[in-house]
């Protein structure tokens, strides 16, 4: 586990997680997994893709994944939300409400305005690198290859030949 680490995530990284039955490693990772509302809702809006939260629902149950109100910033959401999703808004206020160490986010408008925060921000290849260093996973590889072909992530060759090389694989 990384040491008093409290990380916010949005939507896709877990989402993501889930359809490569690695979400553990959130957990495993982190002291604290803290989501929004809203991203708890779009991730349970997986099963209308019959895709399971089974393991979701259990890591919220067990407070492995912790779902926080935001306190009084509609208006903060109101105006990220011209640019970003409502999930990436509500994390990006969440995160600096709380002060968290990590927001893990992929998409680039929404780092963007979470670094101009002053947040320091994660992508989900940047966690499973994590994991290997932590040896939470034996390989990244096979994670890599299932987030394309099972969960659809999108990223280039260059990136995945660079997360490879930078794990000795």
């Amino acid at each position: 586990m990384i040491d008093r680490v409290i990380i916010v995530s949005k939507t896709t990284a877990i989402s993501n997680l889930i359809q490569i039955n690695q979400l553990a490693i959130l957990a495993q990772l982190f002291r604290e997994v803290i989501i929004p509302p809203t991203v708890y809702f779009e991730v349970m809006e997986l099963v209308r893709f019959d895709i399971s939260v089974s393991e979701f629902v259990d890591a919220c149950s067990s407070r492995q994944i912790q779902v926080t109100e935001l306190v009084d910033s509609a208006d903060e959401v109101a105006e990220l939300g011209i640019l970003l999703d409502k999930g990436e808004s509500e994390a990006i206020v969440l995160a600096t409400e709380i002060n968290a160490d990590w927001l893990l986010m992929d998409e680039k408008l929404g780092r963007r305005k979470a670094e101009e925060r002053g947040l320091r921000v994660i992508g989900l290849l940047g966690v499973l690198r994590l994991a290997k260093q932590e040896r939470l996973v034996t390989a990244v590889k096979p994670l890599l290859d299932s987030l394309r072909s099972k969960a659809g992530f999108w990223f280039s060759d260059k990136l995945y030949q660079e997360v490879l090389q930078s794990v000795d694989e």
